[in-house]
């Protein structure tokens, strides 16, 4: 007890300040990095299945990227004469672990959370940080000289070991389980709450489906503490916000409920126009209909229209028996108006 509190003994509010800053900008730094790595086999957080084509890539940039930043600091701190900032600088990441963890937490991505590799990913991480920390308090000077950087020629090794595991692929099959536990457990909570909204708009299952995907990554990129966030800047700001479950445009405030009202519009119009265009091209999919009503859903890249027709093509053969099998037996009629009410 009292080595713990000797070495908490100099770790004041500044100092704790300091670094729980630096966690969350290290949090905004390794997401942001992590995504322009996409193309490199780096994993995120999707809504649909994604498999880990590049496992050492992605345990190596998962453990380390932490590690190396920490020592970034450190040499900042250092040559700024602010070593003060420098003790107990390990605990940067566990901060910033702990804010990742509570981030999926908030963000409702826990049924998507592989959490054993989370674990693994964060026990690794802090220990590695931990052993490090310890060399650098016992060095005045971190930055390595010319001599030192001769010596490390093992790293050679690592770099040729990291290639070899980057070939080798990891089963999807727990991803693809988690996944589908998602998708089924969040269409069965909004099937249970806004059927009878969505139900008496439409006559078919396919647009049933095809609402409840497009919900289902509205509520993935936006849930429920993000649009609450977006109803307070809305009444500050008094401007066109996307609001609701639905992410519709909107001049004032309004609640899931309605926004789905006025989603169910804004799918009827665009399946009446698209229907109109396409109805001669009786190859088409309804899992490639679903795509381009997502897309003119939401315009932009075809990210988003494809979750969604990837969610669709799931809702739909779970839970659908009246989906038709083709796009030429879609009847263009078949939707109605959704209730009045609900815009009001």
């Amino acid at each position: 007890m009292h080595s713990i509190l000797h070495i908490f003994a100099n770790y004041t509010w500044a100092i704790a300040g300091m670094h729980l800053f630096l966690a969350v900008l290290l949090f905004f730094i390794v997401n942001w990095l992590g995504a322009k790595s996409i193309s490199k086999g780096y994993t995120q957080i999707e809504v649909t299945l994604s498999n880990d084509t590049a496992p050492a890539f992605n345990f190596l940039y998962k453990v380390f990227a932490p590690v190396v930043y920490m020592i970034l600091c450190a040499v900042i701190f250092q040559e700024t004469n602010l070593e003060k900032f420098n003790t107990c600088l390990y605990l940067v990441v566990f901060y910033y672990w702990l804010f990742r963890i509570g981030w999926r937490l908030a963000m409702q991505r826990s049924m998507l959370t592989n959490w054993v590799g989370t674990f693994v990913y964060f026990f690794f991480s802090m220990a590695l940080s931990y052993w490090v920390y310890t060399l650098l308090s016992n060095v005045e000077d971190i930055l390595p000289s010319p001599r030192a950087l001769i010596d490390q020629l093992w790293i050679v090794i690592i770099i040729f070991v990291y290639s070899a595991l980057n070939k080798v692929e990891v089963s999807s099959y727990a991803n693809e389980k988690r996944n589908n536990k998602y998708l089924s457990y969040n269409y069965e909570k909004f099937h249970e709450k806004y059927d009878s909204i969505i139900k008496p708009a439409f006559n078919n299952g396919f647009y049933e489906a095809l609402v409840y995907s497009i919900m289902i990554h509205e509520n993935f990129n936006r849930p429920p503490v993000v649009r609450w966030i977006e109803y307070a800047r809305m009444h500050l700001t008094k401007r066109r916000h996307t609001l609701g479950i639905m992410q519709v445009k909107s001049d004032k405030i309004i609640d899931d409920a309605t926004s789905i009202g006025i989603a169910i519009d804004m799918i009827i119009e665009i399946n009446n126009k698209l229907y109109e265009e396409h109805k001669e091209h009786s190859f088409y999919s309804l899992g490639s209909f679903a795509l381009m009503i997502a897309h003119k859903y939401n315009p932009g890249d075809y990210l988003y229209s494809s979750a969604v027709r990837d969610i669709y093509e799931y809702i739909a053969e779970k839970y659908y028996e009246d989906v038709p099998s083709k796009f030429e037996k879609l009847n263009r009629n078949s939707t109605e108006q959704p209730n009045e009410e609900l815009k009001k």
